[in-house]
């Protein structure tokens, strides 16, 4: 069932097995998951079932370190980052997983087979087949197609299965509507877990949520168990604002809650030139096989050479840029039109180079029918783009702003910054891919190696409620449950003890399918 809480009388109780916050890709995953082997959920969404002004002005907030501005990378609506989501998928691996000790607070604490037998019913959801692998999307590649032929050693060829992308609240619509024991509520922001009173209650335990509508009207959800699945801000930021355990928040006992927190450093660096672009590009060039193929590569340090020279891996993947196309231009242009901080500059820009500007528009235009049409043969050279695991460090971190929302909620700041070893590891790779490609014969490549990179997001929040057995070291354990909190769980790459290399979205999948098996099986 699919409700509007604006309906829902202030004052107003409602009992249930499960409360899940949050409507994005895990929440609904999870949700469907419990009422289909019959738990009562009632699930959470701060938004409608579209995007309104006055929802993403919720979400506002401030940022130090590298700038980006988190309010504007996330989608507050039924269906979350699913909305902005370009359908790149690729599942965790066992290095992704694993424990170096040049890289301070790495490895995942659970098995990697615990993960990946959730892999089937995460590729399901994401409408990616299940069963694809490197050498079958390779057997079926376009005719005359190959992967780079690079060093196995350094590099090696990484599989992106690509989704739709699946839209979460459009495509599980009914399915929500028509489970008999969930109940979605749209625009019901939760704002306040409140623990368990009264001389027979256990005060470590969350009696209820508080939950807030655009309307005015203020209603409770209780629940034997809750389970956070609102991203890697606003997971911490409730637990931070939930004062019931003091004044430090929930499971904040050893002030981890919205440390660690993690997003993928994103750089464009200079410019390659094939010498056969035709027989790689339409494998490496994501602006392509996200529109024309169900899969694609990149190319990413190996394992053991990433050991060797005590470096993060990189993945570094293309984007062909046509005749007549002015890339630099064209992001203005088009940021000029769109909300966010970006806004700003772009506008800036253009009015302090009109004339540039303006010539480069029909060009830029030209070149996008180029892209649309896939003219291969007018790719004038290919941007090389990378992103690196992130380094775990406390001091990145999401606290709470003195600044309020319309809810009265404390408004998220975030602390991320790039550290040395992450800028290290990138400059790395791109010196490497350039030596390789032009050893072999393949082309010639430019690079643009400052030291002081321009570093883009990726807006993958992770890291912020990680996962650890020990409560000095994380702020939920391998099942996802709270420290000291034992009918409290979060679920989604906030837990996450690592970054991976990779998207998250198929990880963020199978946890929340491993949860909805553990909370199907127990009653707290």
């Amino acid at each position: 069932m699919i409700e509007d809480a604006r309906s829902v009388g202030s004052g107003e109780l409602i009992a249930t097995d499960i409360c899940v916050v949050g409507a994005g890709i895990a929440g609904i995953a999870l949700a469907l998951q419990l009422a289909a082997a019959g738990r009562t959920v009632v699930l959470l969404e701060g938004g409608g079932a579209r995007r309104s002004a006055f929802s993403d002005s919720l979400y506002r907030c401030k940022v130090e370190g590298v700038i980006d501005d988190y309010g504007f990378s996330r989608s507050r609506y039924l269906g979350g980052s699913s909305n902005c989501w370009t359908g790149w998928c690729q599942p965790i691996s066992r290095a992704d997983m694993a424990v170096r000790d040049w890289v301070p607070n790495s490895g995942w604490p659970i098995a990697y087979e615990e993960i990946v037998r959730y892999a089937r019913g995460a590729a399901n959801l994401l409408e990616v087949a299940p069963d694809m692998t490197l050498e079958s999307c390779l057997e079926n590649a376009p005719p005359g197609t190959a992967p780079l032929p690079l060093a196995p050693e350094i590099f090696r060829p990484t599989l992106s299965l690509i989704s739709p992308p699946t839209r979460f609240g459009l495509i599980y619509r009914d399915a929500l509507r028509r489970a008999e024991t969930l109940r979605l509520l749209l625009h019901a922001t939760a704002t306040e877990l409140v623990p368990a009173s009264g001389p027979l209650a256990d005060p470590r335990r969350i009696d209820h949520a508080v939950v807030r509508t655009p309307s005015g009207s203020v209603f409770r959800i209780q629940a034997r168990q809750f389970v956070l699945a609102a991203g890697g801000i606003e997971n911490p930021r409730l637990l931070l604002a939930s004062k019931g355990h003091g004044p430090a928040g929930l499971g904040n006992a050893h002030d981890l809650v919205g440390r660690y927190f993690m997003d993928h450093a994103r750089v464009r660096s200079g410019t390659l030139v094939l010498e056969d672009p035709d027989r790689f590009s339409r494998l490496y060039d994501g602006s392509y096989f996200r529109a024309h193929a169900e899969f694609g590569l990149s190319v990413t340090l190996a394992e053991a050479y990433a050991a060797r020279q005590k470096l993060l891996p990189s993945q570094i993947g293309l984007r062909a840029v046509f005749r007549g196309e002015d890339t630099v231009r064209a992001v203005r242009i088009r940021d000029a039109f769109r909300l966010g901080p970006a806004n700003a500059k772009a506008r800036a820009a253009i009015a302090a180079d009109p004339f540039r500007t303006a010539g480069s528009v029909f060009p830029n235009a030209l070149a996008y029918g180029f892209r649309k049409a896939s003219l291969r043969r007018l790719i004038r050279h290919f941007v090389m783009e990378s992103v690196v695991e992130p380094e775990p460090d406390p001091e990145n971190r999401v606290t709470l702003d003195d600044e309020h929302d319309d809810f009265g909620m404390p408004r998220a700041k975030v602390r991320w910054s790039v550290g040395v070893l992450e800028r290290r590891s990138l400059n790395h790779a791109f010196v490497l891919l350039k030596d390789e490609v032009e050893r072999r014969g393949l082309g010639r490549a430019t690079l643009d190696l400052p030291e002081d990179h321009v570093i883009l997001s990726t807006s993958h929040h992770m890291g912020s409620t990680r996962m650890d057995p020990d409560p000095t070291r994380g702020v939920v354990d391998t099942d996802g449950a709270v420290h000291g909190i034992p009918n409290l769980f979060v679920t989604g790459s906030s837990v996450f003890p690592t970054g991976l290399v990779g998207p998250p979205t198929m990880t963020i999948c199978m946890l929340a399918l491993r949860l909805a098996d553990r909370l199907a099986t127990t009653r707290a």
